[in-house]
């Protein structure tokens, strides 16, 4: 039975994200956030996810005293693409509660979407509405050069 041109271009599109995206997906959430609380007036760091960290991550979450969270975690991405963007922006949206500032770290991405930058611009319209506010940091190679291109420096400022 021959399958419908719409389905085979779904599986391409399916085949393509998943390529782009390997091995991104396996870790939950608290372990792809590297946050650091000290009330208020805090920054809080989101790293996006490595290719390899489902294999090899070095993952460690302390709670102190102080309530303060530190979660790290190491590795590269090959490919931040929007469902990743989607769900760093759900974890970063829950961080806001308690931090003003939410400093996503972008220096283990090696290339980016226009759609994950568009849901980032659109994560930070929700933190200004919520009185939060959002910063990109460590862009390089690829990823740099399309927030450039884009020219998303005047909406999306970096550190």
């Amino acid at each position: 039975m021959p399958v419908p041109a719409s389905a085979r271009l779904a599986g391409t599109a399916r085949a393509s994200q998943a390529h782009c995206a390997q091995g991104l997906f396996g870790l939950p959430l608290s372990q792809r956030l590297r946050a650091m609380f000290a009330g208020d007036n805090a920054t809080t760091l989101a790293r996006a996810p490595s290719r390899t960290e489902a294999a090899a991550a070095s993952v460690s979450s302390e709670l102190n005293r102080t309530a303060n969270l530190r979660s790290t975690d190491s590795g590269r991405v090959h490919c931040f693409a929007h469902a990743e963007a989607v769900r760093v922006s759900q974890t970063a949206l829950a961080a806001a509660r308690r931090a003003r500032t939410i400093v996503i770290d972008m220096s283990q991405v090696d290339e980016a979407t226009t759609s994950a930058f568009a849901r980032l611009v659109l994560l930070r319209r929700e933190l200004l509405r919520l009185g939060r506010d959002l910063r990109i940091v460590g862009l390089r190679d690829r990823a740099a050069r399309l927030f450039e291109i884009s020219r998303l420096d005047s909406v999306l400022p970096r550190l």
